[in-house]
């Protein structure tokens, strides 16, 4: 008689409840000498995803003996392979190639068994990572797509696809790569799929972004692979790699105590798979360094080295802390020299080789590494990357004392980067900007990017970058604290009458100044569509990024359905498109709202303006009621922003066919915004789906003010919208827990400093009301 516990063990595995399939089926085991095969497969899986790799080898190993013994040749195939996998993660090469070996003389014989199509993709991964071979690695992945197709493996054909994508991105195809991939994330995302693969392509689609700095989009799959975890229950996320990643998404967008729980998890789940524990080892590093703690970080960067790993940029970067400069520079030739041929490895090196060969004296090889990293950025179209490439170029412009242009390219890094989420390279780039101005006599410009920089190093425990820039001792007391801005505005706030602050549609702002000025300019845009004035009637907007004007601009069309909305962004069209959008919405009758963002961008072309002029003139030469708004965020002001026109191909034509009074500041987001971007956004979300919320508890309001990358309208707007949805049936309140995932480590990791530094938020509440 079979033992029950093996068939309820595999219920359990297919509900994904690890824990309980792993006791059942390990107990069944210590009772059933002869187990069947597919039992001891359910083992190796069910140990697999608690990351005990030893009971799952051991399973594997067994269950090969047994579908061998019972002449299942695909059955002892697939383990031979699952089992080339699981010592290859555990560093004993010799024995997975051996493994590897077995399948292939088994699978030699049955060329028609599914378990090849399974082999070409374990050979599309070997010539991908480790023989380095993408031509070779795409003709692998193909043949695999080609088999899972025919056999109709839904989850082999999509694994492949998604191998094709990758192979592509390492290719430099990263458009073309990316949107492989991206269809595979939606068959994941509708749950065509079965767990395991779910959670490769997850891994997999955030490890690309990654590899090629593109952090906006790695941050938005990593959310969606919290989600799906979330329903895979106690995983806590997919074994391996995938966990470290986010623990650097979350790095990297500032928040260091995600980070640090996410990858101390990662080490003791990962204890057996030891390249992956390494990696996780060296994350901690990462975040140590970024707090300015020197030795925690060396003993873990240490850690990861002695497990066969190569910690960099990191340990560079931390030689160049303890000033050590020329190890640093040492080390990272050495590195880029082994990697002379891997784009998306010397991709995450030049940034530091950049930054550590300026520390020597060696200007040349910074700016060789930052011409590298700049021809790279072109390849990929990353926003990020062109941001590094910029900063790396004003740092060598900086040191030979070309101020000026330093300033130009710091502006460049400092926009990009905060579009982006990632606050702590944007202070860095604000930093530099300060000095190259100071450096130029423009005191009071430099002084307040230093001060604003300086002030989001402290919010980011960025010790080490706050000390180099003049010290906590000096800068820290002077500068206003965000958390207590909002521990004093939420001591005094118990109900918020939206309708108050609103300027148009669901724009709102908080200061009363603000609102007047944005009334201002909203009635000067209506005006001129309404009526046909004969006059010019275009806008220029100065906005700080993050602040949410292009949503200012469309809340203002929104109110006037009569009126067609156009938007064009000038960074992303080329010179074709950018005529063809303009001809496109000048074509239509009545009035029409054209909105053109980053006006600023291709400075160095001279199409854009040219393009430009003679529309801004149509409302002088007929009957027309077609407004212009353009908008940037170029330079630290309104002033430097229209310079920095002025100075281009037309630029004076452009700015002398906008009136003076039509010149328009939109600040950054403060407390008070932030919180009723917050609070509107919940109202609007909550209304979507026909539920109503009536307050929102104060710690949450608290999280969203003081958490960095929360500062983007859109960021926070994406991230409230999702603390909607969690709401369970009946409820009509936000609460702190709302705000996020179920076992998401910032949520413990921030509720312990809110319990120490602000309690009373705990618990209360701000009523919300039209």
């Amino acid at each position: 008689m079979i033992d029950p516990a093996w068939d309820e063990g595999l219920v359990a595995l297919g509900r994904f409840a690890w824990d309980d399939s792993h006791a059942l089926l390990r107990s069944a085991l210590a009772r059933d000498a002869e187990p069947r095969p597919e039992h001891l497969e359910g083992l190796a899986l069910a140990s697999w995803w608690l990351s005990d790799i030893e009971t799952s080898i051991a399973a594997r190993e067994r269950a090969f003996v047994a579908f061998s013994a019972a002449g299942d040749g695909e059955g002892a195939a697939r383990m031979a392979l699952g089992l080339a996998e699981d010592y290859a993660a555990s560093s004993k090469n010799s024995v997975a190639r051996a493994w590897m070996g077995r399948a292939e003389q088994i699978l030699a014989e049955r060329p028609d068994d599914i378990a090849t199509g399974y082999l070409e993709r374990a050979r599309a991964r070997n010539a991908l990572e480790t023989e380095r071979d993408p031509e070779r690695a795409l003709r692998h992945a193909e043949e695999a797509r080609r088999i899972g197709i025919e056999r109709g493996d839904r989850n082999l054909e999509m694994l492949a696809r998604h191998d094709r994508g990758q192979i592509l991105v390492a290719s430099g195809r990263v458009t073309e790569g990316i949107r492989e991939m991206e269809q595979v994330m939606i068959a994941a995302g509708a749950g065509e799929l079965d767990a395991l693969t779910t959670g490769r392509v997850y891994c997999n689609m955030i490890a690309t972004c990654l590899d090629t700095a593109d952090f906006g989009t790695a941050a938005e799959w990593s959310e969606e692979a919290e989600r799906w975890c979330d329903a895979v229950s106690n995983t806590g996320g997919y074994p391996g790699m995938c966990r470290v990643r986010r623990s650097e998404v979350n790095r990297r967008r500032g928040l260091l105590d995600a980070a640090a729980l996410g990858a101390e998890r990662a080490v003791i789940e990962l204890r057996s798979f030891v390249p992956l524990a390494a990696a996780a080892h060296a994350e901690i590093g990462n975040v140590h360094l970024q707090r300015g703690d020197l030795e925690a970080a060396e003993r873990e960067f240490l850690t990861a080295h002695s497990m066969g790993s190569e910690p960099m940029p990191g340990l560079a970067m931390l030689r160049l802390a303890q000033g050590r400069g020329d190890q640093a520079a040492s080390l990272l030739r050495a590195a880029l020299e082994a990697r002379a041929n891997v784009v998306l490895e010397r991709v995450r090196l030049l940034p530091a080789a950049a930054e550590a060969f300026l520390s020597v004296g060696d200007v040349d090889g910074s700016e060789a590494a930052a011409a590298d990293l700049t021809a790279i950025a072109q390849d990929y179209g990353s926003k990020a990357l062109a941001a590094s490439a910029a900063f790396a170029r004003a740092r060598v412009l900086a040191v030979r004392e070309d101020h000026r242009t330093a300033a130009v390219q710091f502006r460049e890094a400092v926009a990009a980067w905060t579009e982006v989420g990632l606050p702590l390279d944007a202070a860095r780039a604000r930093a530099g900007l300060g000095k190259s101005l100071q450096a130029l006599g423009e005191l009071a410009a430099g002084d307040l990017e230093v001060t604003a920089a300086a002030k989001e190093f402290a919010r980011l425990g960025a010790r080490l970058e706050l000390s180099a820039l003049g010290g906590e001792s000096s800068a820290g007391p002077h500068l206003p604290d965000q958390a207590d801005r909002a521990r004093e505005l939420l001591s005094q706030l118990d109900a918020v009458a939206l309708g108050r602050y609103l300027i148009v549609g669901g724009y709102a702002r908080f200061a009363p100044e603000d609102r007047h000025r944005l009334a201002d300019a909203r009635q000067r845009i209506v005006a001129g569509l309404m009526t046909t004035t004969g006059n010019r009637e275009n806008h220029l907007v100065w906005a700080a990024p993050g602040s949410g004007k292009s949503y200012f601009v469309e809340q203002v069309a929104a109110a006037l359905p009569e009126v067609r909305y156009v938007e064009l962004n000038l960074a992303r069209l080329d010179e074709g498109d950018f005529r063809a959008s303009l001809d496109q919405a000048l074509a239509g009758s009545g009035a029409t709202l054209v909105f053109v963002d980053e006006i600023d961008a291709k400075p160095d072309a001279a199409w854009p303006y040219e393009l430009l002029l003679p529309c801004l003139d149509i409302n002088t030469r007929g009957d027309g009621r077609v407004v212009f708004v353009m908008a940037g965020s170029g330079g630290s002001s309104l002033e430097e922003f229209m310079a920095g026109i002025a100075a281009r191909a037309k630029g004076t034509d452009l700015l002398s066919r906008i009136p003076e009074e039509n010149h328009v500041v939109v600040g950054s987001l403060g407390v008070g915004d932030q919180m009723l971007v917050a609070l509107t956004q919940v109202t609007r979300s909550a209304g979507r789906s026909g539920r109503v919320v009536r307050s929102i508890e104060k710690g949450a309001l608290f999280y969203i003010s003081v958490t960095p990358y929360l500062g983007n309208a859109r960021q926070l707007t994406e991230f409230v919208s999702r603390a909607v949805g969690r709401m369970p049936a009946g409820e009509d309140r936000i609460k702190y827990d709302h705000l996020f995932a179920p076992g998401d480590p910032e949520n413990k990791a921030f509720w312990q400093r809110l319990q120490e530094k602000a309690p009373a938020l705990i618990g209360s509440y701000v009523d919300v009301t039209s």
